[in-house]
């Protein structure tokens, strides 16, 4: 297997692809919302703080036992429920081919499946509109993403490109 990285060809301008989406805020705030639960799930007890929710047991239990050798006790007896840090990565793999070129059939799919101006839309734009909504929620709540992409012509000759580094800022230039 050959893979050979590239820089992706963007033959649609970021301004187009942007008002194509800004059209779509109420999916974009229902995608946001729905990411915003991951960080929900996660909670950390923190033990040895000086004010808390409950009594640290175990930390309570060594400050008697240090005082009780004459030591000097730690002065943190209690313990706290905090939410966990959000710490979410999301890599998105792209089908890039000469297929996504192919316009989406009308009469097989649910709306929209035009564009502005009437036009059957094609694959690839919808890839496109759907990684500009996600990254845009991404973003808002501070998640890092890669975006990737990959096409050829059999599995010697296999091309990856690198639309958005995991490390790079979400800009206009992504799209």
């Amino acid at each position: 297997m050959t893979l050979r990285e590239e820089v992706p060809h963007r033959a649609k301008s970021a301004a187009d692809l942007l008002a194509s989406v800004s059209g779509l805020s109420a999916t974009e705030r229902r995608i946001t919302r729905e990411l915003e639960h991951i960080a929900d799930m996660g909670r950390v007890l923190v033990r040895r703080v000086r004010d808390g929710d409950e009594v640290d047991i175990d930390g309570t239990i060594e400050a008697l036992v240090e005082l009780r050798a004459g030591q000097s006790a730690d002065p943190r007896p209690y313990a706290r429920t905090d939410r966990a840090r959000r710490d979410v990565a999301v890599g998105i793999v792209l089908d890039l081919s000469s297929s996504t070129a192919e316009r989406i059939d009308a009469s097989a799919t649910a709306p929209p499946c035009t564009n502005r101006d009437g036009s059957a839309r094609r694959i690839i734009d919808t890839e496109r509109e759907a990684v500009a909504l996600l990254l845009r929620s991404l973003a808002r709540l501070g998640d890092s993403a890669g975006v990737y992409g990959f096409s050829g012509s059999g599995r010697h000759d296999v091309r990856v490109l690198t639309v958005k580094d995991f490390r790079e800022p979400l800009s206009i230039r992504t799209f």
